[in-house]
């Protein structure tokens, strides 16, 4: 970066692929949201998750409009006593393996025991507090269908400012972004959905687990990827002597 130079030329490259990419989310959002919205109505009744009727576009109210948005509705089930025992067994599981693995496979180690703690904190809160003082299992899919509409809206705008000021074409810029919006606009209905069965047939002691391990982290874990393989497509300057 430091023989790259920066001339007049790559501001206006830069503000013609935020452009071109802002027009396609103002262009397509609607369409995105809707496929979301009927994708959704479908898996619901079809996957033993609840009725079409759970799923509903509403207009959220923006600085000079409004926009469509996507709520969902989830009843999960109270835990019965053989849920208990999956995620006691599950925990007690996870924790002996961990222990049986060697040093060199500390990041796999650490994982394991992250997951079985958070499977131990939801069945302590539960006990504690009644399963459903943990967190309500909709809220988990309609925070994630939040931030799949936020970053429909502002990932031109995070390329712009972290992957743009790198050395790629000006092509290769617009890609990178069309190719994370897709990531999006295709990865959060299979995402909720996946979680929504989950959710139903793992009753309110997985909501914990599942909200913190498998709503945002695969999301952030994507974009880090397609930024990644963009980046790497970067040329090295040559070096000097």
């Amino acid at each position: 970066m430091r023989s790259y130079v920066w001339r007049s030329r790559d501001t206006w490259g830069v503000l013609g692929v935020l452009g071109a990419s802002m027009a396609v989310v103002v262009l397509a959002y609607d369409s995105v949201v809707e496929a979301w919205s009927k994708a959704l109505a479908w898996a619901w009744p079809h996957l033993g998750i609840g009725t079409a009727s759970q799923v509903h576009l509403v207009e959220v109210a923006v600085p000079g409009g409004s926009i469509q948005s996507l709520d969902v509705a989830l009843s999960v089930p109270a835990p019965g006593l053989a849920h208990w025992w999956a995620v006691a067994g599950v925990t007690l599981v996870l924790t002996a393996t961990s222990l049986r693995l060697s040093r060199e496979r500390l990041p796999t180690i650490y994982f394991l025991r992250l997951v079985a703690a958070l499977c131990l904190a939801s069945l302590i809160a539960a006990a504690a507090l009644g399963p459903n003082a943990i967190m309500p299992a909709d809220a988990v899919l309609n925070q994630l269908l939040t931030l799949g509409m936020a970053l429909l809206w502002s990932l031109p705008l995070i390329h712009a400012l972290v992957l743009y000021i790198f050395p790629l074409r000006l092509l290769q810029k617009l890609t990178a972004t069309l190719a994370a919006l897709l990531l999006i606009a295709v990865g959060i209905p299979l995402q909720v959905g996946a979680l929504a069965w989950l959710l139903v047939h793992g009753s309110q002691l997985v909501v914990l687990p599942l909200h913190l391990l498998a709503s945002f982290l695969p999301q952030l874990l994507g974009q880090l990827g397609v930024y990644g393989f963009f980046m790497s497509l970067v040329q090295r300057p040559p070096r000097l002597g």
